[in-house]
């Protein structure tokens, strides 16, 4: 959680909008695509690359982000790439500050000991408006309880169900 780039799918960004991302080396240095877009083509990410149809090594980035995670989900990473060509790093970049905020108030506030990670896979994964809206919808339902375990089950199963509807669970994938 401590990097990201456009190539890597954005758990907590520590992107701002004046930090360039793969620029400032804030993924794997011996990753191959900051490598090539950074190094070779002097670009922010490779998002900028006018070349990435086709590019192998943005195809072995999306082909592995399609089955399997690690510490993070990697499902964004073709949409993280097709959101910051359209929309621009900056933009890209504030969406994620968004979630980055959200996600820092879930954990501040609801602390049971074993809901960081899906908190980070609910905010990286599910439409950040659908999460505030069902979260603000929950929030005289939460006031009423008064164990933390019982608020952040209740947050975990109205979450897990927002993933459901959209196909998704809320779990990381790991190679087989």
């Amino acid at each position: 959680m401590a990097w990201i780039a456009d190539c890597v799918p954005v758990t907590i960004p520590m992107v701002r909008r004046d930090a360039p991302l793969c620029r400032r080396g804030l993924v794997d240095p011996g990753c191959s695509v900051q490598r090539c877009c950074v190094k070779e083509h002097r670009m922010e990410c490779c998002a900028e690359c006018s070349e990435t149809q086709g590019c192998a090594r943005l195809d072995r980035v999306f082909k592995a982000a399609a089955t399997a995670d690690s510490f993070i989900s990697y499902l964004p990473v073709p949409a993280n790439h097709r959101r910051i060509r359209e929309a621009g790093i900056s933009k890209f970049a504030r969406l994620q500050e968004e979630r980055a905020a959200f996600l820092a108030e879930l954990l501040a506030t609801y602390k049971d000991g074993r809901s960081k990670g899906f908190f980070c896979l609910a905010v990286q994964l599910l439409p950040l408006d659908e999460l505030q809206a069902v979260f603000g919808n929950l929030s005289e339902d939460l006031s009423r309880i008064s164990e933390m375990k019982g608020r952040t089950a209740l947050l975990r199963q109205t979450f897990s169900q927002l993933a459901s509807q959209k196909g998704l669970t809320l779990k990381l994938r790991r190679r087989v």
